[in-house]
């Protein structure tokens, strides 16, 4: 699933990546590109089309809006899917308020999580748990259950901290952390969420964007740093990388890294030839299969 603006307006596509034949999932007047995720099932797409919540059939294309953001708010971050395909967290801002919706992509009931003063951001459903991490303002990690209880902010490395991401079983979150030092190397990092501890998986070569296979065993990294612009594997046994090619993009944060199911390929994102285009590249030879 990608999308492209190639009929002039951006729309969603679906693309055998065998065959390379190419299907027109969208017919969206606003389309906000950043905002598609493809559900667990595999059968359906939710996006933001303007201000409304939208879900699409993949087996007949049929799109239904499931939430139209309230009067006085503007769209924020997100949405981010559940593990389960059930429910979608993003954010509405107003004025100088922010608030966290959670809408149940069956029903389109949409309610509340938390509101507060200041900016909300990025937010991210924990697999295996009713409960929502997100970003303030400030930089914290706040996670908090779906009714808006039990909040608590996550003790992370000092620093700056940068893309994060679950692990399957929802228990650990792994993070990019940019240290106080400048002149020190990104860090990839994970804390467990139930214990708060904190522990460094590997230095690396100023990972700005990173994916992780299925079982989080081996991890991609694009580094933002001008004269190395690579896409790197990184082993999390041995804290070695391995680079795979230059990325050469304008945007290296917006590489869009991602494995394969079966941990066998990796595609990322870049305009290295002028124009944003979907690169593949085959890593079998270093990575295990993970299905199944």
């Amino acid at each position: 699933m990608y999308s492209s603006e190639r009929t002039g307006t951006a729309q969603v596509y679906r693309m055998d990546i065998k065959t390379g034949q190419n299907w027109l999932v969208t017919e969206a007047a606003e389309l906000a590109a950043e905002t598609v995720a493809l559900l667990p099932d595999e059968r359906h797409v939710v996006y933001f089309d303007g201000r409304s919540l939208v879900r699409v059939s993949l087996r007949n294309y049929r799109a239904r809006k499931l939430y139209e953001i309230s009067p006085g708010y503007e769209r924020g971050d997100g949405p981010a899917v559940s593990g389960d395909g059930r429910r979608a967290a993003f954010v509405e801002v107003s004025g100088g308020r922010s608030r966290l919706r959670l809408t149940d992509l069956g029903s389109g009931r949409t309610e509340t999580v938390i509101e507060r003063e200041g900016v909300l951001r990025q937010p991210l459903i924990r697999p295996r748990a009713a409960m929502v991490l997100v970003r303030t303002g400030e930089g914290e990690l706040l996670l908090v259950d779906f009714g808006g209880r039990n909040e608590r902010r996550l003790a992370v490395a000092a620093g700056r901290t940068g893309q994060a991401l679950f692990t399957r079983d929802g228990e650990t979150l792994i993070y990019l952390n940019y240290p106080p030092d400048p002149r020190q190397l990104h860090s990839l990092r994970e804390i467990v969420v139930e214990t708060g501890e904190d522990r460094l998986i590997a230095k690396t070569s100023q990972f700005v964007a990173f994916a992780a296979n299925r079982n989080a065993s081996v991890f991609a990294g694009a580094s933002g740093t001008k004269a190395s612009p690579h896409i790197l594997l990184l082993l999390r046994v041995t804290g070695r990388e391995l680079t795979l090619c230059e990325h050469k993009s304008s945007e290296p944060a917006r590489a869009n890294l991602a494995f394969s199911p079966d941990s066998r390929w990796l595609f990322f994102e870049s305009d290295r030839e002028g124009k944003p285009a979907i690169y593949g590249i085959p890593v079998g030879e270093f990575v295990e299969n993970t299905e199944g």
